[in-house]
This record gives structure tokens, C-alpha cells and sequence, in this order.
């Protein structure tokens, strides 16, 4: 499987599908089985939707972005929409 090794012997994983997470599901789908090996996922940065913020793609963000835990990055982007709402 050639994700598995990708994964594996990565020494970074950027996770940056976008909004091309809902076509067909196919980025939960990666992200569960990347989830499945032990390394850490990152993102430059995350969606502000209410759902689960998803990675953006890096083409409109900034260059000066550096990959963060994308664990972190969900993090606080609720809390911000949180904050936001109330």
C-alpha cells in the first residue's frame, strides 16, 4: 500500500484537501487511514466551518504559513467559532 509507506517514511504529512474533502468523502477516507499509523497529521491552515475545519489547500494561503499539528489548528478554530458566536 503506498500510502502506508508514504506515510511511514514521511518526516512530515501536510494534510491540504480543502473543500475537496466532500467530493465523494474522499478526505475523511484518507485522513481515517492515516490516522491508522503512528505519525502526526499538520496543516498550514484549517476552514472556518462549524462541522470539522478542514485543511485548506496551500495555493491561496500565504507563503509565510509554516505546517502546525492539525489536531491544534481544529482546536482552535472552534474555539474561535465558539467565541465568534456567542
Amino acid at each position: 500500500m503506498e500510502v502506508r509507506r508514504a506515510a511511514l517514511e514521511s518526516d512530515l504529512i501536510v494534510c491540504a484537501w480543502g473543500s475537496a474533502r466532500a467530493h465523494r468523502n474522499r478526505g475523511a477516507t484518507v485522513e481515517q487511514l492515516l490516522r491508522n499509523f503512528p505519525v502526526e497529521l499538520h496543516a498550514l491552515a484549517v476552514a472556518q466551518n462549524a462541522d470539522e475545519p478542514e485543511p485548506l489547500h496551500p495555493l491561496y494561503l500565504p507563503y509565510s504559513l509554516r505546517p502546525r499539528p492539525l489536531d491544534a489548528l481544529r482546536a482552535e478554530m472552534k474555539i474561535f467559532l465558539q467565541e465568534r458566536a456567542s
